[in-house]
């Protein structure tokens, strides 16, 4: 069961991390060339444990309200239930909402560097 919380957690992070880094830096030399950069990382890290907690207890919660909904719900079809629906549209909702708010993070803190060197 845990390997759900493992698999969800870790993409979530990387697509968050992808999201947040990708749209504000130019290329990977501003990743690996720039060392400010890579010392941003821990603490945004940080910055991004608060919504990963969240949606991880968010996942328990969703995986064990299964039992207590109503039937129609959650029935299982081909597809699958639409609580299972429901989720797996929410959360790339909740994964770019998050991107973008930890791009503007890396915006906020990278970006003056970047219109001062091209001035």
């Amino acid at each position: 069961m845990w390997s759900w919380y493992v698999a969800i957690g870790a993409t979530y992070t990387a697509f968050v991390l992808l999201l947040a880094l990708g749209s504000t830096l130019k290329d990977l030399d501003d990743l690996f060339g720039n060392p400010e950069v890579l010392r941003f990382l821990p603490k945004l890290l940080l910055l991004h444990a608060t919504p990963l907690g969240l949606l991880l207890a968010g996942l328990f919660s969703w995986l064990h309200l299964k039992s207590v909904l109503p039937e129609w719900l959650t029935h299982e079809g081909p597809r699958g239930s639409l609580w299972d629906l429901l989720g797996c549209l929410l959360l790339p909702c909740i994964t770019i909402g998050e991107g973008v708010w930890l791009g503007g993070k890396v915006e906020q803190r990278f970006g003056e560097d970047d219109e001062r060197t091209e001035t």
